[in-house]
Order: structure tokens, then sequence, then C-alpha cells
């Protein structure tokens, strides 16, 4: 299959759509397919990621969703003949899916439960998406809840990695994503500081597009934590932690596959469902909604779990039999499968039938690795 992206990483969209599609993208190419990604908007670093994994990057001609987008996108399915269009973002019309879908099968990624009754797939990873009611627009094919997570390669690998016996101080991991536009990480960082500096050992990771690196590093120097910015491979960084804090985003599905407990902030209104999935399901706790949780939420979000590490461990056990780290896969076989019917085989199949039985390797897995004549096969087949 070829297939088609779009999808953009800024410091106003975040760079969970693109992650994601970096993760749809590896585990189109690990399966033999072609992928590329239409961006406007994508950071240096990330444009690697996509490079190294062999998903050819392409500079869209206008902002996304728009109708010259909506004409770029189009004439670029129609000249590369893709057979597949995935679009992560909110800022798709209807319309736009309706004008480029005539050309390719359309894969929408929905974390809104908005997605057009015409697309081919919908997908929704979320933890909160297997709550939705089955709507009549889902029913042509649906994908739904954290067992279709677009997670990389790495994440299956860390999957229930035990926490290491360090004897130190507990360790906790910070990261509020790759642009974390009003800072919460600050506000983290002064919560953790009224745990005392020698209760926690905290290493904090930013993204490329946060906008108070300055501030942060500040924060970082003066309570004695650790910084780390554009982290590659941000598994192994969460299986190095007793306990995360983060965003009840994407990123809660990758915290529950490593199997660490998440303290979680609310960044925006479409993460309050997955908050709600993370404590009712027994993942994690939430701090509360950013601007208005204060730092000391966050301390006793943070005190009540290290001070109940029975709970903790049951928290570390539910996330990777929540999430297994396989959803790129099963996506990419739905992707697959898409178009595909069976139906009896007749008379006319019979040649077709005889050359795929005749095959070298058929041959060498059967009872007799003789080959079957043509007459024999027609007789067989009709019998």
């Amino acid at each position: 299959m070829k297939v088609t992206i779009r999808a953009d990483a800024s410091g106003t969209v975040g760079t969970g759509h693109a992650m994601r599609m970096l993760a749809l993208g590896e585990g189109l190419v690990a399966r033999g397919h072609r992928a590329e990604l239409l961006t406007l908007h994508l950071p240096p670093s990330l444009e690697r990621r996509f490079e190294a994994a062999r998903v050819e990057v392409i500079k869209a001609s206008a902002a996304i969703g728009g109708e010259d987008d909506e004409r770029f996108t189009r004439r670029r399915i129609v000249d590369r003949a893709s057979d597949w269009l995935v679009l992560d973002g909110y800022q798709f019309p209807a319309g736009y899916l309706r004008s480029v879908r005539s050309s390719a099968h359309a894969l929408i990624v929905d974390d809104m439960g908005t997605a057009p009754a015409d697309s081919d797939l919908v997908l929704d990873q979320n933890l909160s998406a297997r709550h939705r009611d089955a709507e009549d627009r889902y029913r042509p094919r649906h994908l739904l809840g954290p067992r279709y997570a677009l997670l990389r390669p790495m994440y299956s690998g860390f999957r229930g990695r035990p926490r290491s016996d360090h004897g130190g101080p507990p360790r906790i991991l910070v990261t509020m994503g790759g642009a974390d536009p009003m800072d919460a990480t600050s506000l983290v960082l002064r919560g953790l500081a009224e745990l005392g500096r020698d209760r926690v050992t905290v290493r904090v990771i930013v993204g490329v597009s946060h906008p108070a690196k300055e501030a942060v590093s500040h924060l970082v120097s003066a309570h004695g934590y650790e910084l780390m910015s554009d982290v590659p491979d941000l598994a192994a960084d969460i299986a190095w932690s007793d306990l995360v804090i983060g965003a009840a985003g994407t990123s809660a599905l990758e915290f529950a596959c490593v199997g660490r407990p998440l303290v979680a902030l609310v960044l925006a209104d479409n993460q309050m469902a997955v908050a709600r999935c993370v404590q009712g399901l027994g993942l994690g706790v939430v701090a509360g909604v950013v601007p208005d949780v204060l730092p000391s939420d966050v301390a006793r979000a943070v005190d009540g779990l290290l001070s109940d590490p029975a709970r903790m461990r049951d928290m570390g056990r539910r996330g990777p039999s929540t999430v297994d780290g396989l959803g790129a896969t099963r996506v990419v076989r739905a992707m697959e499968t898409v178009g595909l019917t069976l139906r009896a085989a007749t008379d006319a199949d019979a040649t077709v039938l005889w050359r795929w039985a005749n095959d070298a390797e058929s041959r060498a897995a059967s009872v007799g690795s003789e080959p079957i004549a043509l007459e024999r096969h027609v007789a067989w087949l009709a019998d």
C-alpha cells in the first residue's frame, strides 16, 4: 500500500498528532508498505525521526484543513496513486474529506467523536473511547480504545518492565508533552519542591517546542533535578522512573504500557475524559486542571501515592494489561483488509487456485510435495 498522512506539530497543536503518525508510519514500513507525511509545521528533530523511519516528509503548501490544503492533498494522492489518506488533527472540516476520499481510502484519527460518516476507518485510541456508544457513524468500521493505541515499537519492548530496586529515593519523571504551552512543567516543579530536596529524585523532560525552557532550567538547577530536552526514546525514561507526572493526553497510554503510575494534569478540555479514565481504571490519580491546579495539589497527589506502595504496585500492573503496545500493527492490518471481500470459489477460479496450490512454498508445507496436475485440481474443485 501507498499511504499519505496529513498531520502537523507545533507549539500550538503540540506534537502528539505527529508522534502517533510516526508510530503508524513505522508500523506501515515494517509490513512492507510505503508511507509519506504531508506537513506544514514540523520541528527539525521530528522530521529527522520520520526520515529515520523511512517515512518521506513532504512540505505542505497551506495551513491544515483549508481549501488550499485540500487541493494540495488531493493532487498529491492522485499524482502518487496513494491507496490511503490518513488525517490526524482537529482542523479538518467534513467537506475536506469528501473532496479527497474519492481518490483513496480514508482513515480518520478522531479524538472528539466527530468523524464524518463516509470515512473507511475511524480510529479513537483513547482510554475513554471504549465507553463511547457505538453510534451509527461508526458502524462502517471503527477502531476504538487502547487496543489500537499508536505507540512506537520500543514501548512493547518495555511493557510491564519491573521497577528497578535502585535503593534510593523514589524516581519521578516529569514530562508534559512536546509543547506545554502553559508551562505546566514549572508548576509541577514548584509542587515537588514542597516535598523536600531529599524526598525524591526528579528527571524533567521538555519538548522541542517548550515555551519556557529558561524558567524550567532555573527551577531544575535550584532544586538539584535533572533536565533533558527533545528525548527521542521516552520509553526508557519512563522505565527508569517509579512514578510519572504528565498530561492526561496521548502520553497517558505510553505510561500505562510501561507500567508506571501517573499523576495526571489536565491541560486541555479534550483531556478531561482521559483523566477520568486514568483515575477510574486505576492507572493513576488526577492532580487537577491547569491553570487552576496549585503546586500544593501536585505535592499532595504525589505524596499520597508515595505513601502507599501497594497502590502504586497495583497501578503498575493495571497499565500493561490495558495497553500492550501493539496497536500500530493492528491498525495497519485493519487498513490492509479494507476493500477485501469473501466469496465462494467457482470454476472460473480454477487456474489461479491451481497456481497457488503449486507454489513451491505451498508444496513444501503439504503432505505430498509433488506438483498437482491441472486436470486433477479441476476435478477436485468441481467435486
